[in-house]
């Protein structure tokens, strides 16, 4: 991450957005300016909830806009003002370098996105092709790391089944073994039995 930060911001952002919220590439590239700001004034003002309907599945994600996210989008933001003059709150959220053929604001493609997603991860000696899904996949099993079940991950990301969610966090098999290890009650104990009975010895 530190390494995107420095080679692209843009791009940046939309890495944390997918880490800390979780959303498919094509849902973040769906956000406008005006989709995280709170009101419509002249001071820009990061929301603490947004709404967003995943494009996939139609599935509604509420979503709190944590501390450092909200820095993270305010800066954003104001390097686009800065740059564009007044913002235009219908503008994509992270920015392609190219234009519509009308001259418009336009947000990346997700091919380009995940090529530049797999060039930072090379960069830092990632091996293997990483794409922007793997970036939610990280939301997924960070978020069960920090104790969240996956039954509340599987609301939140609106899978159809735990199975799907339990594929996602990518759960190692040392936290599977661990289970075992704690559950181990082992048979009861149970007295040996006498060699005698009465001061008899047994038949």
């Amino acid at each position: 991450m530190d390494f995107l930060e420095q080679w692209n911001q843009n791009y940046y952002l939309l890495a944390l957005i997918a880490i800390n919220w979780g959303l498919r590439c094509s849902d973040i590239l769906s956000l406008t300016i005006g989709s995280v700001i709170a009101g419509s004034g002249k001071r820009v003002q990061i929301a603490d909830r947004i709404i967003v309907t995943e494009q996939k599945t139609k599935h509604e994600r509420h979503i709190e806009i944590q501390e450092k996210m909200k820095d993270a989008l305010y800066r954003h933001i104001k390097r686009r003002a800065v740059k564009e003059g007044e913002l235009d709150l219908s503008a994509p959220l992270i920015l392609s370098q190219k234009k519509s053929p009308d001259k418009k604001l336009k947000a990346p493609s997700r091919q380009h996105v995940s090529a530049v997603i797999n060039i930072a991860a090379k960069k830092v000696g990632i091996r293997g092709s990483i794409g922007t899904h793997g970036l939610r996949k990280t939301f997924v099993y960070q978020a069960w790391k920090r104790q969240t079940s996956v039954d509340v991950l599987q609301k939140i990301l609106g899978h159809s089944s735990v199975s799907i969610t339990h594929r996602y966090a990518c759960i190692p098999m040392e936290y599977e073994m661990e289970v075992y290890r704690k559950i181990n009650f082992g048979p009861l104990s149970s007295p040996r039995r006498s060699k005698k009975r009465n001061g008899k010895s047994p038949d």
